[in-house]
C-alpha cells in the first residue's frame, strides 16, 4: 500500500515529461507534522556542489541535480522524511532508493530521518 504523501509524490512525478535516458524522479521533504516543506525534481542543466563534493567523495562523476539533494537543500534543514518517486516511460512505478552519492548528501545533511521510496 502506498501512503498519501508518497502518492502525491507519484502524482507529480507522472507530470514531468517523458525524455528518453532521463529518469523521472520527484522527491518531497515533510516536517514532523507532515506539512510539505521542500519538493523537486531531477534536473539535467543544473548541478550543485553538494552534489559534485559527494560525488568526488566517492569517487564517481554524478554532476547533475538529483531530486532528493535539490529538495534537501530547498528545505535548508527544516524536513524530516524525505519520500522519492520514479516513473517508467509508461508512468508505472518503479524502485527509487537513493543513490549512493544521495545517501552521502543525506548522511552529511542529517535532518532526514526516514525515507519512503516507490518500490
Amino acid at each position: 500500500m502506498i501512503s498519501k504523501e508518497l502518492q502525491y509524490a507519484l502524482t507529480k512525478c507522472k507530470s514531468i515529461p517523458y525524455e528518453k535516458g532521463k529518469a523521472r524522479v520527484f522527491a518531497t521533504i515533510r516536517d514532523k507534522k507532515g506539512k510539505i516543506v521542500s519538493e523537486a525534481a531531477n534536473s539535467y542543466t543544473r548541478t550543485h556542489p553538494t552534489m559534485h563534493r559527494c560525488s568526488r567523495k566517492l569517487g564517481l562523476v554524478k554532476d547533475y541535480l538529483h531530486a532528493e539533494v535539490l529538495a534537501m537543500l530547498r528545505a535548508k534543514g527544516k524536513g524530516c522524511k524525505l519520500y522519492v518517486a520514479r516513473i517508467d516511460a509508461k508512468g508505472n512505478p518503479v524502485p527509487a532508493f537513493p543513490c549512493v552519492v544521495c545517501r552521502e548528501a543525506i548522511r552529511i545533511e542529517g535532518s532526514i530521518k526516514s525515507i519512503e521510496c516507490t518500490v
